[in-house]
């Protein structure tokens, strides 16, 4: 049965290989092509992204089954850190020959699986020792070295990742198991600075990143925490914009909201921005400075109606001054700028109970 299955492998990868870019150059030459295109790969200024990998080995098992890995804070000399790793799901071998196999993705993450930089690497370091061997004069100096050994690879023609690489270590090669292949089945860029070319179609379309759970921007929330990224809010529930680092899912914390509202407070328990007015039907119920009046925050904000909205103790409507953030106000002295969707804001003042 192994013997069989050697053999429909081995037909697999002959026909596989015939799909790669073969380098049909000396090994000296192989070297400089791929060191540049390693250098083209990570000076593209993709910072984050997710692939997926799969192995062509006589392997069995989870070792064959396609991984979504996913990748930040590459730069222009160095690739990135893996940060997140999910088992594809939709993999066929997982569920072939009628079984039902289980795959767990193993920890730690860094120690299992690889950014592209590794597999450029590997297949550069096999090149650099047959140079290192004199190879190219004929035959080895080093007795553990096999001239006979190649490497190919497929590139993506837009973000210059190698598809596939394919090496066989010795003249023996498949026959003796003597070689590795690697697969990158997509590639999605996740930062959103990079603007890919509409070309470029390889997408992990089946691949989510998973996103922090919590809310960022409650009702009358002035700014929050997405789990990842600081971010500003309308005051209606909804972010305005947020930072674009890019987290590992280990840094991934709850959402919450920071800072409330003029007139609110934050309670950490809820992570709610609930009411710090002082309601009130006549003026002898408000302090020297304030007036009893409808509340200010229904002029301000589309979500609430004045004919409906109850008083609360506020300075006068003609203490009001225009603003865009408290900057614009005397916050030293209580003000703030409550600013809503409708229009500019207003510099106001409420009592505090």
């Amino acid at each position: 049965t192994n013997l069989l299955f050697k053999l429909v492998i081995m037909a697999v990868l002959a026909i596989f290989s015939t799909l790669f870019i073969t380098l049909n150059a000396d090994f000296a030459t192989q070297l400089a092509d791929l060191q540049a295109k390693k250098a083209t790969w990570l000076s593209n200024g993709v910072t984050d992204y997710v692939y997926e990998q799969s192995n062509s080995c006589f392997c069995f098992g989870c070792g064959l089954v396609g991984k979504y890995i996913v990748i930040n804070d590459k730069s222009s000399t160095k690739d990135g850190t893996v940060s997140y790793v999910e088992i594809d799901s939709t993999d066929s071998r997982l569920t072939e020959n009628g079984g039902s196999l289980t795959c767990e993705v193993e920890t730690p993450l860094v120690d299992n699986y690889r950014n592209i930089e590794n597999y450029f690497n590997d297949a550069i370091s096999f090149v650099q020792e047959r140079v290192d061997a004199g190879c190219d004069s004929g035959a080895s100096t080093d007795p553990f070295i096999d001239c006979a050994g190649s490497v190919t690879v497929r590139y993506d023609d837009t973000l210059n990742y190698p598809k596939s690489i394919l090496i066989i270590f010795n003249s023996c090669g498949m026959a003796c198991d003597a070689f590795i292949g690697y697969g990158i089945g997509c590639l999605t860029v996740l930062n959103e600075d990079i603007v890919v070319p509409s070309t470029y179609t390889n997408t992990c379309d089946d691949f989510t990143l998973p996103s922090p759970t919590g809310g960022a921007c409650p009702l009358r929330c002035e700014g929050g925490f997405d789990g990842c990224n600081s971010c500003g809010c309308d005051g209606l529930g909804n972010p305005t914009f947020c930072t674009l680092r890019a987290c590992q899912i280990d840094e991934l914390g709850p959402a919450s909201c920071s800072s409330c509202e003029i007139g609110y407070t934050l309670n950490t328990a809820t992570n709610t921005c609930d009411s710090a007015k002082v309601s009130c039907t006549r003026q002898n119920e408000c302090d020297t400075g304030f007036r009893c009046r409808k509340d200010p925050e229904c002029r301000e904000y589309s979500d609430l109606a004045c004919a409906n909205t109850g008083k609360v103790c506020v300075i006068r409507r003609a203490l009001e001054t225009v603003c865009t953030s408290n900057n614009d106000c005397d916050t030293a002295n209580g003000y703030g700028c409550l600013d809503g969707d409708n229009g500019a804001g207003r510099c106001v003042k409420y009592q505090s109970p």
